[in-house]
């Protein structure tokens, strides 16, 4: 047993590995839809689980008169997990404003 708290977060992964299993398990049988099903709850997820520990945002985006799921890298998890990375960028976000981002 650890010192570290059970998280909601860690449940989110589990489920997520239980589904990729479930996927295989589909797969074997040949039930491609039920296969198919399970992998899209994964991957959404997956970017759950990625927009907690990475900090990635997720958007649509139209490139080349297609919609694509497009991803951002931000300081979510760094703001989280460091106070002073958040002061940091509330200071940024401040002088910025004031200059313009001049």
């Amino acid at each position: 047993m650890t010192d570290k708290p059970y998280l909601l977060i860690d449940a989110i992964q589990e489920e997520s590995d239980l589904l990729k299993e479930i996927e295989i398990y589909y797969n074997n049988k040949d039930k491609s839809l039920l296969s198919a099903i399970t992998r899209e709850q994964r991957f959404s997820l997956e970017r759950i689980i990625n927009r907690y520990n990475n900090g990635k945002e997720y958007s649509l985006t139209v490139r080349n008169g297609k919609t694509v799921l497009d991803s951002r890298q931000t300081t979510r998890h760094l703001e989280r997990e460091f106070p002073s990375v958040a002061k940091a960028k509330q200071n940024l976000d401040t002088v910025v404003g004031l200059t313009g981002g001049k």
